[in-house]
């Protein structure tokens, strides 16, 4: 790898604390070398080729990793007339001898299926103890093997559930296990959303399969809602509630961007000054809200639900207002562009938070009025900039009683399947023809069943069969509230 003549790696490392961007060739190099190592290391056996010569029948230089591991093993300068000839090469008059490669573990697994998993399952042992394994650690593999075959492929007889890949987990047995004793609202909402989601991003705190080429490189609209969500809590806990100006209002976005560039490592740095300017637009629809409020406020105000004994739901705030005519009003306020309700009239509005109470779709502002009492309201508030005026706040009343209900039904469904460890996947739409809504932009497709035909047939046909089956308790009946949650079954509710 050469350095660029005009620019070389002595001056790019002096630039870095400027150009954070700028790539330092010879740190490119080390990589490189280091995931050579790596890949060597990462199995028993491995072989190694490169091309002898291009179309033209130019001779081709070998790597100079390559050529330093033949040093390392053959204590001597690595050339053509050394090495066979690999047995998938073009076929020359003037090839030297060629060696037949041997099959790997994967080829050899390969043409084992094809007889049938009876057959494979009996061989499987001795194909694994051919690859440098002892008999009694391939016989420990080959159990788990087909421990895992059996959950990912079974039997066409067995039901969808219980089954590790469709998220039957269990009840805790670990102290380490990541299931908190009282959880926060928003882990039930997500849990509703999609429990396999739920359980991989929330309790395991396992990262996206994202494309390298993602990573870092673009602006989500979380980004966004983070600067605004910094911006509002700084306002109240270090300006007293008092918005700056214009100037002092840009510095702040300033500050709270550079911190989410920093803390999600997005590159190039630069992007800090959009994501400022976008966050603009959303701060200036909280001023004007702001500007109407009579009272005290605080910001980040953090509270608990008891929901039954030993069941409790912990939250967070974003304001706690106190309104100088009494009561508490409990505010989070949201970047979507969609507000929850699109419709004007009081009653339509009302009528459709409490179904997204019951789909646990909004448990948030609902837990904040039921835990302080009937004069308490919660309140999601959307600062969208294109978001009509009248469509910004909706509201859960403490005194509602449609709310407890719908509330504390939702609530108690996704608390069992947390316990019971019932954190299936939403392969399917209620309609149980179409795919999930959330498949699509979810960030853990590449760790779900959602593309295997037959985890999603078994899927729907336990579904089908659940439409009319009576309530059960444990695992089943955890599986059945987290389903019946987004689609009563046929006749009646669960």
């Amino acid at each position: 790898m050469r350095e660029e003549p005009l620019l070389p790696d002595r001056v790019r490392a002096r630039l870095i604390s400027v150009l954070p961007d700028l790539p330092v060739k010879a740190a490119a190099l080390a990589e490189e070398e280091a995931l050579f190592a790596g890949l060597l290391a990462s199995a028993p056996r491995a072989t190694l080729s490169w091309t002898r010569s291009d179309d033209e029948g130019k001779q081709r230089a070998p790597s100079p990793f390559l050529r330093r591991v033949w040093r390392e093993r053959a204590h001597s300068e690595l050339s053509a007339a050394k090495v066979p000839l690999a047995s998938f090469a073009p076929a020359r008059a003037s090839d030297p001898p060629r060696v037949e490669l041997a099959p790997t573990e994967t080829e050899a697994l390969a043409a084992l299926a094809r007889g049938g998993r009876s057959a494979f399952g009996a061989a499987l042992p001795e194909v694994l103890a051919a690859h440098g394994r002892t008999p009694q650690d391939s016989r420990a593999l080959a159990r788990t093997r087909l421990a895992v075959l059996a959950e990912l492929e079974p039997e066409r007889a067995r039901p969808a559930y219980p089954n590790a890949y469709l998220g039957s987990v269990g009840r805790r047995v670990h102290p380490a296990d990541g299931r908190a004793d009282a959880p926060w609202v928003s882990t039930l909402e997500a849990l509703a959303d999609c429990p396999w989601q739920m359980l991989l991003g929330r309790t395991l705190g396992l990262a996206p399969a994202l494309p390298v080429r993602d990573v870092g490189a673009v602006l989500e609209p979380a980004h966004v809602g983070s600067v605004v969500h910094g911006v509002l809590a700084r306002i109240v806990n270090q300006r007293g509630a008092q918005w700056p100006d214009e100037a002092g209002l840009r510095d702040l976005c300033a500050q709270e961007s550079r911190a989410v560039v920093r803390s999600e490592h997005i590159a190039p740095a630069g992007l800090g000054r959009l994501l400022a300017l976008r966050a603009q637009g959303f701060l200036e629809v909280a001023r004007r809200i702001d500007a109407l409020r009579e009272g005290s406020v605080r910001a980040e105000v953090e509270g608990q639900l008891e929901l039954a004994p030993g069941r409790v739901l912990r939250f967070r705030a974003d304001r706690l207002e106190s309104p100088l005519e009494g009561g508490e009003l409990w505010i989070d306020f949201k970047t979507s562009r969609r507000p929850l309700s699109d419709a004007v009239k009081p009653d339509t509005r009302a009528s459709h938070m409490h179904k997204a109470i019951g789909e646990a779709k909004a448990l948030q502002a609902a837990a904040y009025a039921l835990a302080h009492g009937p004069e308490a309201i919660g309140r999601y508030v959307f600062l969208h900039p294109l978001i009509d005026a009248e469509r910004r706040a909706q509201d859960a009343s403490g005194a509602d009683p449609e709310v407890r209900r719908l509330f504390f039904e939702a609530a108690a469904r996704l608390y069992e399947a947390l316990e019971e460890g019932a954190f299936p996947p939403r392969l399917v739409a209620a309609n149980l023809v179409h795919e999930h809504l959330g498949c699509k932009r979810c960030d853990y497709r590449a760790a779900c069943q959602v593309g295997d035909s037959g985890m999603r047939t078994r899927t729907v046909e336990w579904l089908r069969g659940d439409r009319h089956a009576a309530a059960q308790t444990g695992f089943a009946g955890a599986l059945q509230g987290l389903w019946r949650l987004k689609r009563p079954p046929a006749g009646g509710p669960a």
